[in-house]
C-alpha cells in the first residue's frame, strides 16, 4: 500500500442483534469482514425500555407471528422474553465467530436502543447493521435505527437489507475526497475477493478526474484487482450504472457535505444493494 496515503484500520467491528433476519445477515457480514481484517467481532443486544415500558398497560397486547394469535403482553413475560432473545442472540454470535476462529464479545444493554446503540459504536471501528427490524413494516427500506446510525455516528457504518456477497464486485463512489481516499483503503483489499473494483469516478474538469485516477491506479496495483472505471456526468446517471452491473457491496465516502449526503441518501432509499458508509 502506498504509505503517503491516509488509511482506516478496522480492529473492532460492532454488530448489533435482535436474532431478527436483518440482524442475523449483518452478523454474516460482519464475521465475513472480521475474518478478512482480522478483527475482533463484537455483538450487542439492547433490551429496549420502551417495549418494557408498554408492556406495564393494562391494554398492551402482543401479536404474535406467525399464526396471528393474540394475548396479554406484562413486564414478567417481556423481561422473559428479552433474557431469551438476548442468549439467543449470544449463541448465535458465538458459534458464528467460533466457525471463523475470530476474537470476540458479547455484551447486553439496557436502555433506549438508538442512544446506547451510538454510544457503543464510539468504542468501535465499524457498526454494523441491517437496514429494517422485524418490526418494521415490509415496504420501509431504513429502519429508525439505521437512519439514527447514519446521522449521528461519526464512524463507518455498514447497512444491509441481505447477505454481503463479496464474490460480486465491489463498487466505490469515489469523488477524490479525503473521505473517498479512506473509503478506497477499505474497497481495495475487499475486492480482492471477487478480483473486481468498479468504480464510479465524479470529478469536477479533466485535471481532477486524472488525479482521481492516477490514486485509483495506485490502489489497483497494490492490491491486485481489475479496477473498472465510470465517469459519471452527473449522479442522475446511479440509475444507469446499477441497472447494467451488479455488486455485492456498494462503498462511499461522507464527505458530511453535498453530494456525498444525498447519494447516501438515494442510496438507502431507492437501492437494497448492502451500503458502506466511510466516514
Amino acid at each position: 500500500m502506498n504509505k503517503n496515503k491516509q488509511s482506516l484500520t478496522i480492529r473492532r467491528i460492532l454488530v448489533a442483534l435482535d436474532t431478527s433476519p436483518p440482524s442475523l445477515a449483518a452478523l454474516e457480514a460482519a464475521a465475513k469482514l472480521a475474518l478478512q481484517f482480522q478483527a475482533e467481532l463484537v455483538g450487542l443486544f439492547i433490551e429496549d425500555v420502551n417495549l418494557l415500558k408498554v408492556a406495564q398497560y393494562p391494554f398492551a397486547r402482543e401479536i404474535r407471528y406467525p399464526g396471528g394469535t393474540i394475548q396479554k403482553l406484562d413486564a414478567h413475560s417481556m423481561e422473559i422474553q428479552l433474557r431469551q432473545t438476548g442468549a439467543r442472540a449470544r449463541a448465535v454470535l458465538r458459534r458464528s465467530a467460533e466457525q471463523s476462529r475470530l476474537q470476540w464479545t458479547f455484551r447486553i444493554l439496557r436502555g433506549a436502543v438508538p442512544a446506547e446503540l451510538m454510544a457503543a459504536a464510539r468504542e468501535a471501528d465499524l457498526l454494523v447493521l441491517g437496514r429494517t427490524s422485524r418490526r418494521l413494516v415490509q415496504s420501509s427500506r431504513v429502519g429508525s435505527t439505521a437512519e439514527t446510525a447514519v446521522i449521528q455516528t461519526a464512524r463507518p457504518v455498514l447497512l444491509l437489507c441481505s447477505n454481503l456477497d463479496l464474490s460480486k464486485p465491489v463498487m466505490i463512489y469515489y469523488d477524490g475526497s479525503t473521505a473517498a481516499q479512506l473509503a478506497l483503503t477499505i474497497a481495495a483489499p475487499l475486492a480482492q475477493i471477487s478480483g473486481v473494483l468498479h468504480v464510479l469516478l465524479f470529478a469536477e474538469d479533466e485535471p481532477a478526474e486524472q488525479k482521481c485516477r492516477q490514486e485509483i491506479l495506485a490502489y489497483q496495483g497494490d492490491f491486485k484487482v481489475i479496477g473498472l472505471m465510470t465517469r459519471l456526468p452527473n449522479h442522475e446517471a446511479l440509475d444507469d450504472v446499477f441497472a447494467k452491473s451488479e455488486f455485492g457491496l456498494i462503498v462511499i465516502g461522507d464527505t458530511a457535505g453535498e453530494p456525498s449526503k444525498s447519494i447516501i441518501q438515494r442510496l438507502l432509499r431507492e437501492f437494497d444493494h448492502p451500503l458502506l458508509i466511510i466516514r
